[in-house]
């Protein structure tokens, strides 16, 4: 509502980090575009399509990529440790990325109408797999572009938020999601299938999971 973002690190969990970019109607797509080993805080703005980008060392920049309907996702879909922009339409449920390393695009179909775009590494191979929560059913489903290896789990309930990311620190994405009704982060993670829920945020507030350190 603020388009402020609020960071708890994991060095120093008892202070808190305020900062201001984007409006209220914009998505968060945070990721390291700069490739300096900290997360740059940066939103998709549907209206427009276009993307803002506040990088950590190389200042700010906006691309557009997408259209009003899309959902945006970042990852690194060729394996060259450098963030793609992407984004996943739903009435056709094509992933369309932008690659870093080549002006040309490409577009791969995986996920029906009512998905959530998840994009992450889950296996670990460098690759990130196009992937979705499917709430109707609790569902992930997961297709590793370099092996077209595919995947399902279920975790989590039709009004969660799904927010992977690599918890444990071994190198593979774990699953989790965030419920507004009760404010707790659920997650499972990848080495071993151990659980955790941790209450974080508020109802309104949109999660994100991040390496912010300075």
């Amino acid at each position: 509502s603020t388009g402020t973002w609020w960071i708890r690190r994991s060095t120093n969990p008892g202070n808190f980090q305020a900062i201001q970019f984007g409006v209220s109607t914009d998505i968060p797509v945070e990721a390291d575009y700069d490739a300096d080993g900290k997360t740059d805080v940066a939103v998709f703005r549907p209206s427009t399509g276009v993307w803002y980008i506040q990088q950590s060392t190389l200042g700010s920049k906006a691309m557009q990529w997408g259209i009003s309907t899309d959902i945006p996702v970042v990852g690194d879909f060729e394996g060259d440790g450098k963030p793609d922009i992407a984004v996943w339409r739903p009435s056709n449920g094509v992933w369309y990325v932008s690659q870093s390393s080549s002006s040309i695009p490409f577009y791969s179909a995986f996920g029906t109408s009512g998905d959530k775009p998840v994009s992450a590494d889950f296996n670990g191979n460098g690759v990130s797999d196009f992937a979705v929560y499917r709430p109707s059913t609790g569902t992930w489903y997961s297709l590793d572009p370099a092996t077209q290896a595919f995947s399902a789990y279920n975790f989590g309930l039709a009004e969660d938020m799904p927010i992977p990311a690599d918890y444990d620190g071994d190198g593979k994405a774990d699953i989790a999601v965030f419920r507004p009704s009760t404010n707790v982060w659920y997650r499972l993670n990848s080495n071993g299938g151990s659980f955790f829920a941790r209450v974080f945020g508020q109802s309104a507030d949109v999660p994100t999971a991040a390496s912010v350190q300075p």
